[in-house]
């Protein structure tokens, strides 16, 4: 991989990070220490803990790795993800289901993207092939942050 190729994962990596949706985790909350036995006498909330996003972005970062040296990672890590994206982005911005309509949803995401989630997409012929390309993988994330941009 070269250093090009680097720099465009961990961009598309933050790219796709940024539109994940993070779903409230419980110790994104405060912990109400005062009803804890433990801690009785205390009058004090502990602090919001925030989730560690270094590991969500090399994770991240590892999939998009992944997706670009083998088919099957393509297929069975990535391709998820980006349904998920596209199905979200989709249900906030247009009328259009990923699952309805395959004409509006293909124009909807753009040619890319819809190669990726399109529901008739076969397995890869040879799972140990490489992946996608990291100048395709760059449009998808383009194209999934277009999806309901204002234009």
């Amino acid at each position: 991989m070269t250093a090009a190729e680097a720099v465009l994962l961990a961009a598309g990596g933050v790219a796709v990070l940024a539109l994940v949706p993070r779903p409230a985790r419980r110790h994104d909350r405060p912990i109400d220490t005062r009803s804890n036995a433990r801690w009785r006498g205390r009058r004090r909330l502990r602090r919001w803990r925030t989730p560690g996003t270094a590991s969500d972005l090399a994770a991240v970062e590892r999939l998009l790795s992944l997706s670009v040296s083998s088919a099957d990672d393509e297929h069975a890590r990535l391709r998820p993800l980006v349904t998920g994206l596209a199905r979200q982005r989709l249900a906030d911005h247009t009328g259009v289901r990923l699952d309805g309509d395959p004409e509006a949803a293909a124009a909807a995401v753009g040619p890319d993207v819809w190669e990726l989630v399109r529901p008739d997409r076969p397995l890869p012929p040879d799972r140990r092939a490489r992946g996608i390309p990291a100048a395709r993988l760059r449009r998808v994330v383009e194209s999934l942050e277009r999806i309901g941009a204002p234009r």
